[in-house]
């Protein structure tokens, strides 16, 4: 019986074919992986949640007045500094405030009206594009005068640091304190800028919600 075996032009295509395969292959490999790096996109299911820790102080009638401008503060962090600051603003404009954001190359001293000043002190966070777990701890302090010393001083210390007013520039002082400790785990198809956002999100309603509810 004889056997016709492919020619030595249908191998050499053959092979050329299976090139382009490995090559086209690779190609739409790397622009998945560069979709779910860059781009914002995903459908998920969340479950998240925020422990909260309040403490407010206050001088004369430091809480009577709701302030109409709010400058923001947002201390930069490897991930969610850029799109926590965006999430913030909204978030405080949708209340009502006008918000100005600080610029992250430095932390003043003082800012010419009230501050909310906010920093990432801890995150654990683990990412794929099916699945995605963290954990972020949150701390801010709002401060009438537009100071930024207790917000200095919080940050550099675990444990609870007095606070005085001892300014008479300023009859009315309010100052509000907070730490939030987000939980949060989500399942579905989803990019990392979009996980991003989604706890950029969280943290920006938890924030929001704390210090509005002391002033």
């Amino acid at each position: 019986m004889k056997v016709n075996l492919p020619s030595r032009k249908t191998m050499t295509r053959f092979k050329i074919n299976k090139k382009i395969l490995i090559s086209a292959a690779a190609v739409v490999i790397f622009l998945a992986v560069l979709s779910f790096a860059y781009l914002d996109f995903g459908m998920s299911s969340s479950e998240n949640a925020a422990n909260s820790n309040t403490g407010a102080y206050s001088t004369g009638n430091g809480t009577d007045n709701a302030p109409e401008n709010i400058f923001l503060f947002v201390e930069k962090n490897q991930m969610y500094d850029e799109a926590l600051s965006k999430k913030i603003a909204n978030q405080l404009e949708s209340e009502g405030f006008d918000v100005s954001v600080a610029s992250d190359s430095g932390l003043q001293a003082d800012y010419p009206y009230p501050a909310l000043f906010v920093s990432i002190t801890d995150e654990d966070i683990s990412y794929t594009p099916f699945s995605a777990e963290s954990e972020i701890d949150v701390m801010y302090v709002y401060s009438s005068t537009g100071s930024s010393e207790y917000f200095r001083k919080f940050r550099a210390s675990d444990d609870n640091v007095p606070v005085v007013f001892t300014s008479s520039e300023h009859r009315n002082v309010l100052l509000i304190r907070g730490s939030i400790e987000l939980r949060d785990k989500t399942q579905g198809l989803f990019s990392a800028r979009y996980y991003e956002r989604h706890v950029a999100d969280s943290i920006a309603e938890e924030v929001v919600k704390n210090v509005r509810s002391n002033l």
